[in-house]
């Protein structure tokens, strides 16, 4: 299993796709893109798998495990935070010599790409964003949540994210869940990911404060930006007001219509575009 050590931990990551494309008489260096997945409290398998496996012909992407999460194990809760997270994306790319790589956040992954980029932008190419803000907004979200399957569904996700407990998951998962995607989720989804509830508990506090909003605006790197427009969890509202903080930066954002996880419910559309995007940035090096 590939581990890279940053320091004080290891992150457990897998590639998809070559560093390289086979031409007839040389070779061309893809774009590399970092896939960092939502939660906390889930590893990299949920859906950011089935998701990427598909673009290994134009980039190569690498998913990680975000330290405390899946096989990135980590026993220090006070490093289970948005600023530890996206400081452990730079010294990743620093450790594995990277250059110019895309960044890829959904969900909370989306929180971690943005704060990342605020920091670190010099590092990267650019951002690419899916279903996520810079804030949450929690009385919209239970509101959705309402207006999608009405009361019981609204109480399960406030315990869930308000006063969350290992055994809530189940819960949220079985009734709150399918509710945010089109697509049926898959049935064997909890058992291909590995699961850490107890880094989720942790992370309530800052999950219920955070505020992204003015690091973005020192983001000047390219970001494309795909949101969904019916999911209760990630807003359309929020992703706009998201998008408009980014006051500095090239942005291509796009809606995605009738759509609730853009990854399950306009994978090969998302692609493309993601595609296109990372070429326009990318100068291919022969060799």
């Amino acid at each position: 299993m590939p581990y890279a050590n940053i320091g004080d931990v290891k992150i457990y990551y897998e590639i998809y796709g070559s560093e390289y494309k086979l031409l007839k008489n040389s070779t061309l260096k893809k774009p590399t893109i970092i896939a960092i997945h939502g939660g906390p409290g889930v590893d990299h398998n949920f859906y950011d798998t089935p998701f990427w496996a598909d673009a290994a012909e134009f980039a190569q992407v690498i998913l990680i495990d975000q330290r405390g999460n899946g096989r990135s194990i980590d026993k220090s809760p006070e490093h289970w935070n948005l600023k530890q997270w996206a400081t452990d994306i730079y010294h990743f790319c620093d450790t594995l010599g990277l250059e110019k790589p895309f960044i890829h956040g959904v969900s909370m992954g989306g929180w971690v790409a943005q704060l990342y980029a605020s920091m670190h932008q010099d590092q990267a190419g650019g951002i690419i964003l899916s279903d996520t803000e810079a804030f949450l907004d929690m009385k919209a979200i239970l509101n959705a949540f309402e207006i999608k399957g009405g009361k019981q569904i609204r109480d399960i996700a406030e315990k869930y994210f308000c006063t969350p407990d290992p055994a809530v998951l189940p819960q949220y998962a079985e009734k709150c869940l399918p509710l945010c995607s089109n697509t049926p989720i898959p049935q064997d989804w909890g058992d291909r990911t590995i699961f850490t509830p107890e880094v989720r508990v942790h992370f309530k506090d800052e999950l219920l404060s955070f505020n992204l909003l003015d690091d973005i605006k020192k983001i000047e790197i390219p970001v494309l930006y795909l949101t969904n427009t019916t999911n209760p969890l990630h807003l359309y509202k929020s992703a706009k007001k998201t998008a408009e903080a980014m006051v500095n930066a090239p942005i291509e954002f796009v809606e995605f219509e009738n759509c609730g996880l853009v990854a399950m419910d306009a994978k090969e559309k998302a692609l493309k575009i993601i595609k296109s995007f990372v070429e326009k940035q990318f100068n291919p090096i022969n060799e």
